[in-house]
């Protein structure tokens, strides 16, 4: 299954955060990093290898990205930023079905934490005093009317 150059970019964005151009700009200026403490190549073949039209433009885009110039990596020893190639895990979940039944239960109220960070709470914790919205789509087997996420003494699907 194909997609085009622009559904390839929009998914890509989705699922990164950043463009397909950025990230390939930034892939290059790795290679570049890697390039100039490596060889001895002269740094403007390093700019057209990596795809810019002259060193004036590999410079200044390698300095909006690591802050320092290409000839000051050579000159002395710098921290730089690097990024790897991106790799993508699909897990496919859900696919079998769940065997459950429906019990009755007093009403009760629900509480979590999320993931934030406050002092009362430390670091990826955050108070929450709301309960769990409700699905955010019905199950495949209707259920009674009044379930547990909307009314008390509702039902509620308990796992086996």
């Amino acid at each position: 299954m194909g997609c085009s150059v622009y559904e390839f970019s929009r998914i890509f964005s989705f699922l990164t955060g950043m463009s397909l151009s950025e990230h390939i700009r930034r892939r290059r200026l790795a290679q570049a990093v890697f390039d100039l403490q490596n060889s001895n190549e002269k740094i403007v073949d390093i700019a057209l290898k990596d795809g810019y039209e002259s060193p004036t433009t590999f410079t200044r885009a390698f300095r909006g990205l690591h802050g320092v110039t290409p000839s000051s990596v050579r000159k002395m020893s710098v921290s730089l930023k690097t990024y790897p190639p991106i790799t993508f895990l699909l897990t496919v979940k859900g696919v079998t079905g769940m065997e459950f039944r429906i019990e009755k239960k007093e009403c009760f109220q629900i509480m979590g934490l999320s993931g934030y960070d406050t002092a009362e709470c430390g670091p990826g914790l955050r108070p929450r005093s709301t309960g769990l919205p409700p699905p955010s789509r019905p199950p495949r087997r209707s259920l009674p009317a009044r379930s547990a996420w909307s009314a008390p003494h509702g039902s509620l699907p308990m796992p086996l």
